[in-house]
C-alpha cells in the first residue's frame, strides 16, 4: 500500500474531504481496485506479453541491438545487427532519441532480451503515473485524487496503451512526476523540488521530444496561477525548472558529442528540430507529406478520439464545471495545471500526422477533471433532492442500461468486430453506455456516502472483471507462435539479411532478430513477377500470409505459386490461434533449418 500512497514521505497539505470514516472506506475501495488493475496489467503486459504493433517491434529491435553493441546506442538502428548506411537509411526514419530503447535494453538485456522483460518498463510507467497523478491532485483534494486514480485504473484505453512497448507511457510517467514535484515545490517553497521537477520534464523530453508539451504547459500554468493569487513573480521556480530541464534534456546530445561529435548536427536537424525544419520523418509528421494518407487527420481529430475512447466520463466532466467556481479559491493551482494540460490539445493538433498515443499525456488532466466531478457528485454538492428512493430507482434503471451495453459489446466482440468499426452494435452500446453513466452519476449523488462507496466498488469490480476477461481471452495474431516455427530456418542467416516476408513483419523481426519486409506498403511496392523470381532464387526463406493478404486479389496468385514451391508449415500452428494465417518456408532453406535444429537439439 505504501508503494502507491507513501503518505509518510512528505507532510501533506490539508485537503478538503469527507468525514474520516467515509474517506477510509473510499480509500480501501480504491486501493483494492488499483491493486487488481495493476495485477491485470502485469499479467497482460509482462507475464503473457505479446508484441502487438510494428512500433513495438522497432523499439524492441533497437533495444536488442543496444544489448549487443555500445555503438548502436550512439547510432541506433531498427535493423537487426545494425545498418551499414546509418545516415542514409536509419536516421531519416528515426523520429526520436534512443532514450526509450535504452530503458528497454536495461530492462530486457539482463533477462535475455525477452519482450516479457522489456514489458516491465511500461508497467513501471503505469505504476508511476497512477502514483504521481494521485499525489498531484491530493495536494489540493484527497477525495478527488482517490477517484481520479480509480478512473485511470479502470480505463480500458489507459490499460491498453500502457502495456505497449512505446515511448509515450514512459513520457507520461516522467511528465506526471515533474508536474507533481513542481507543484510540491511551489506549495512548500522548496526550490529544489522545482529543480527536480524540471529534471523529470527533461527526461520526458528525452523520451519523446515535443510530446512533453502537456506537462510543460501544465507546470507553467500552475506556477502562473498560484503566483497570480499571491501577487508574486515566479522567476526563481521558473529558473529552477529551466535549469533542471536543460540538465537532463541535453544528456543525449552530450553523450553523442563525446562518442561521435560529427553526429550532433545530424541529431539536431534530423530529429530534435525536424518538425520545424521539415527534415526527416519528424518533418513529414508536421506537414503530412511523404507518408500514407491514412496517417493524416483533420485538426479536430484528437477531441474526437478523446470522446470515442472516454465518453463515459461526460457526466463527471460536466459535474466538475459547477464545482470549479466553488473550489477555485483553494484549488486554483490544480485547476491551472488541468486547464493548461488540456489546452495542449491545440499545439498537439497542429501536425497533420496524428496518432491516439500522441495525446496520452493529456489523459491524466482529463481524468483529474473527471475526478473532481466525481468528488462533487459523491458529496452531493448542488443537490437539493432527497436521497434514498430516487437514488434506488435511478440505480435500478442504470443497471439495466449498463447490462444492455455490456451485452451489446460482448456480442460485437463475438462477431469479430473491431473497436474502431462504426456499426449499429457499437452505436447502441455507446448510447446505452452514456445513458447508464448519466444515471449512475445521478444515483451516486443521491445515495448515502457509505452506499455510494459500495456502489463505486461493485461497479469497479464488474468493469475490471469484464475488461480482464476480454483481455485474457481475446484472440491475438499468432506471431509469437509463427516465430517459433520459423526460428530453426532463419537462425543460420545473418540478422540483417532480408529473409522473410510477412504482415507486421517488424513484430516477427523482434521475435526472430532477423530482418524482413512487408508484402506491400506505402514504401514497399508489390511487384508479383519480381517477387516470384526472388522466391525462386532462394532470396527469401519464409513467407507469412495473414487473413487480409489472403483476400488481396494481387496476392492470391502469389500464394498459389509459393504453395507449389515452398513447404507449408501452417499445420504446426495451434488450431486455437491459427486465425486464417498460412506459413511457408522456402525448400532451399529447409536443409539449413534442419541443420540448425539438429545443432540446437545436440
Amino acid at each position: 500500500m505504501r508503494l502507491l500512497w507513501p503518505g509518510s514521505w512528505f507532510p501533506p497539505v490539508q485537503p478538503l474531504g469527507p468525514r474520516r470514516d467515509d474517506d477510509n472506506r473510499l480509500r480501501f475501495v480504491v486501493r483494492v481496485v488499483v491493486i487488481a488493475s495493476l495485477a491485470l496489467a502485469f499479467a497482460r503486459g509482462v507475464v503473457f506479453k505479446r508484441v502487438e504493433t510494428g512500433d513495438e517491434g522497432v523499439n524492441g529491435t533497437m533495444a536488442l541491438n543496444m544489448c549487443r553493441s555500445l555503438a548502436l546506442v550512439v547510432r541506433p538502428s531498427y535493423i537487426p545487427g545494425g545498418s551499414e548506411d546509418w545516415v542514409g537509411f536509419d536516421l531519416p526514419g528515426i523520429g526520436n532519441t534512443p532514450f526509450h530503447s535504452v530503458l528497454l535494453a536495461l530492462g530486457g538485456c539482463p533477462l535475455g532480451g525477452q519482450p516479457e522483460a522489456m514489458g516491465l518498463v511500461s508497467f513501471a510507467a503505469l505504476v508511476a503515473t497512477l502514483c504521481f497523478t494521485y499525489r498531484l491532485v491530493a495536494l489540493w483534494e484527497r477525495r478527488a485524487a482517490l477517484l481520479t486514480t480509480l478512473l485511470l485504473a479502470l480505463s480500458p484505453t489507459v490499460l491498453w496503451q500502457f502495456r505497449l512497448m512505446e515511448a509515450e507511457p514512459v513520457l507520461v510517467a516522467w511528465g506526471m512526476a515533474g508536474t507533481y514535484w513542481i507543484a510540491r515545490g511551489e506549495l512548500t517553497g522548496r526550490n529544489w523540488h522545482s529543480l527536480l521537477g524540471g529534471a523529470c520534464l527533461g527526461l520526458g523530453f528525452l523520451t519523446k521530444l515535443w510530446l512533453v508539451t502537456p506537462f510543460v504547459l501544465a507546470s507553467l500554468g500552475l506556477l502562473a496561477i498560484v503566483r497570480l493569487q499571491r501577487r508574486q513573480l515566479a522567476l526563481v521556480p521558473v529558473a529552477c525548472l529551466t535549469v533542471g530541464f536543460l540538465a537532463t534534456a541535453s544528456l543525449h546530445l552530450a553523450f553523442v558529442a563525446l562518442r561521435s561529435p560529427t553526429d550532433v548536427a545530424l541529431w539536431l536537424t534530423q530529429v530534435y528540430f525536424a518538425p520545424f525544419l521539415g527534415q526527416s520523418i519528424g518533418g513529414s509528421k508536421l506537414a503530412g507529406a511523404g507518408v500514407p494518407t491514412e496517417w493524416s487527420h483533420p485538426f479536430w481529430y484528437y477531441p474526437a478520439i478523446l470522446y470515442r475512447e472516454h465518453f463515459f466520463l461526460c457526466p463527471l466532466l460536466l459535474a466538475a464545471l459547477p464545482a470549479l467556481k466553488r473550489r477555485a479559491p483553494t484549488a486554483a493551482g490544480l485547476f491551472g495545471a488541468i486547464g493548461f494540460g488540456l489546452a495542449s490539445l491545440v499545439p498537439l493538433s497542429l501536425p497533420a500526422i496524428k496518432e491516439s498515443l500522441y495525446i496520452l499525456g493529456v489523459l491524466p488532466f482529463l481524468y483529474g477533471l473527471a475526478g473532481l466531478g466525481a468528488s462533487a457528485l459523491l458529496a452531493g454538492e448542488g443537490t437539493l433532492e432527497p436521497r434514498g428512493a430516487s437514488g434506488r430507482r435511478a440505480l435500478r434503471v442504470a443497471g439495466v442500461f449498463s447490462a444492455a451495453a455490456v451485452l451489446l459489446i460482448g456480442a460485437a466482440h463475438a462477431r469479430g468486430l473491431k473497436r474502431d468499426d462504426i456499426t449499429p452494435v457499437y452505436v447502441g452500446a455507446h448510447a446505452l453506455g452514456v445513458g447508464g453513466a448519466w444515471l449512475l452519476a445521478y444515483a451516486a449523488a443521491r445515495l448515502e456516502r457509505a452506499r455510494a462507496t459500495a456502489l463505486i466498488g461493485g461497479l469497479s469490480a464488474l468493469a475490471l472483471a469484464g475488461f480482464g476477461a476480454y483481455e485474457l481471452t481475446a484472440p491475438q495474431p499468432p506471431y509469437k507462435e509463427i516465430a517459433e516455427i520459423l526460428r530453426p530456418y532463419l537462425e543460420p542467416l545473418p540478422p540483417g539479411h532480408e529473409s522473410f516476408i510477412s504482415p507486421r513483419y517488424k513484430v516477427l523481426q523482434l521475435y526472430l532478430f532477423r530482418n524482413g519486409r512487408y508484402w506491400q506498403s506505402f514504401y514497399t511496392e508489390l511487384r508479383p513477377e519480381t517477387l516470384v523470381a526472388s522466391i525462386a532464387s532462394g532470396e527469401y526463406c519464409a513467407f507469412v500470409f495473414g487473413p487480409e493478404e489472403r483476400e488481396n486479389p494481387r496476392l492470391v496468385q502469389v500464394e498459389r505459386d509459393i504453395a507449389l514451391q515452398a513447404l507449408d508449415l501452417s499445420a504446426e500452428l495451434p488450431e486455437s490461434v491459427r486465425g486464417g494465417f498460412r506459413v511457408f518456408v522456402n525448400r532451399a532453406c529447409v536443409q539449413e533449418g534442419a541443420k540448425g535444429l539438429r545443432h540446437a537439439e545436440g
